[in-house]
């Protein structure tokens, strides 16, 4: 069973085509007091016209305005509103947080995280501690740069002697330049 709440003294809401024509003329500022009241009440309503939607902020703020100038208490709908604005606030101030998160975790890199998992093999000892073969990691990867460079690069004459100077070019170790060049010949 529905029951319907009839009370003959409530003023009827707007329709969307005269909230249409009503809103145009609210910006053009060509309402009356009571136009302007009509509105409130409108965007205040459950239903509003989707294109009409992006005003009811709006609206919602110049009847809070209107009602607190003449001291008159908004009663739910302040309440309301407050609530939504609070609510969009907590949102906002979130996702700041993760942004600021997400963006100062990217601005230093991890060391752990970029070489998990990485060893090397020092006097036939497994060493896993980034802390300790992360120069060696790092020569590694500049090694690795440098080929990739060469490699890229166009050179008509033997490219394999000029990616293997451009690679050894930047080693330092006598060791490793050596190993390199015991396993190309």
């Amino acid at each position: 069973m529905k029951i319907f709440n009839f009370n003959p003294n409530a003023t009827p809401l707007l329709s969307d085509e005269e909230a249409h024509r009503q809103t145009k003329a609210f910006l053009d500022g060509e309402t009356t007091p009571e136009e302007e009241r009509e509105l409130y009440k409108y965007y205040s309503g459950k239903q509003v016209a989707p294109d009409l939607e992006c005003y009811r902020q709006m609206f919602a703020w110049y009847d809070n305005l209107e009602s607190s100038a003449s001291g008159k208490s908004a009663g739910k709908r302040n309440t309301r509103f407050f609530a939504t604005a609070a609510a969009i606030a907590a949102l906002f101030l979130v996702g700041v947080g993760l942004t600021i998160g997400i963006s100062s975790d990217e601005a230093e890199p991890s060391y752990d995280r970029i070489y998990a998992g990485s060893y090397i093999i020092r006097h036939g000892k497994k060493i896993t501690d980034i802390k300790e073969i992360l120069p060696e990691l790092q020569k590694a990867d500049r090694i690795v740069d440098s080929t990739l460079t060469a490699s890229v690069m166009n050179y008509p004459d033997n490219p394999d002697l000029v990616i293997l100077n451009e690679a050894l070019k930047n080693i330092t170790d006598p060791e490793v330049k050596a190993m390199l060049l015991a396993d190309i010949n």
